[in-house]
């Protein structure tokens, strides 16, 4: 995920932000039916950083202060430009907090996927707060609703996803591969355009890896393509069968 650019320009002054910066200026958009005037910019770094302390400080479940820290990013809209993915970036950083795997990898596609239902679900809870824009009207219940399904639905394909990757992890130990060529077979063909550096790590000796890359080319298992690509020699295991 990248952040945004934040060196794209000159210094903020009273006419103009840096991409990633506190803006200098007002800021005033339709958000599709919302006619929204987020706060003035100088009270934006404080707004901002009050919200950060109750998000960490807050005796509340990860999913509750991580949706209504985006939330409310969203409504005092700090920055020009860049806003939705920082919003995002904070919301998935405290979502993965108690995560084993250090990220909750079944959000994030999720907030990508289904965008119409994303949107919706960032101007619902501002709605209440019109005709007069008033913040202390804000539901950020919508959005909290829409995440934990979007984190729901996200666990189920990435769930799909590791029984596709089992199925032809198998198929590859039955056709003879011991389990870390097939690990490496593996992993080329779901990335189907791996370069060596990155798929060193997948055995504790980065040489182990490439002495087998070497043995699977040789075999027939993988190819070099032009670019100096790893691709495997044959159809892309994961089409149905």
């Amino acid at each position: 995920m990248v952040l945004h650019a934040f060196a794209d320009g000159a210094e903020p002054h009273e006419r103009r932000s840096n991409p990633g910066s506190v803006r200098a200026t007002p800021v005033i958009f339709a958000e599709g039916d919302i006619p929204y005037m987020p706060p003035p910019a100088e009270h934006c770094r404080r707004l901002l950083a009050t919200a950060v302390d109750v998000a960490n400080e807050a005796p509340a479940p990860p999913v509750t202060r991580a949706t209504w820290l985006m939330q409310v990013f969203f409504a005092i809209h700090p920055f020009v430009d860049g806003n939705g993915r920082t919003g995002r970036l904070l919301c998935h950083a405290i979502l993965s907090e108690h995560s084993p795997v250090g990220i909750d990898w079944g959000t994030i596609p999720e907030l990508a996927a289904r965008r119409a239902d994303y949107l919706e679900a960032t101007r619902g809870p501002l709605r209440p707060s019109l005709p007069d824009y008033d913040a202390r009207l804000i539901e950020p219940i919508h959005l909290m609703e829409y995440v934990v399904q979007a984190g729901i639905d996200g666990a189920a394909r990435t769930c799909a996803r590791l029984a596709s990757l089992g199925d032809v992890f198998g198929r590859l130990v039955d056709a003879g591969l011991d389990e870390d060529r097939a690990l490496i077979v593996l992993a080329v063909a779901a990335d189907r355009n791996a370069r060596l550096a990155e798929i060193e790590h997948l055995l504790d000796e980065p040489a182990t890896v490439t002495s087998m890359v070497v043995e699977l080319v040789d075999a027939g298992w993988l190819v070099w393509d032009r670019a100096g690509n790893l691709q495997p020699s044959g159809p892309n295991p994961f089409r149905p069968r």
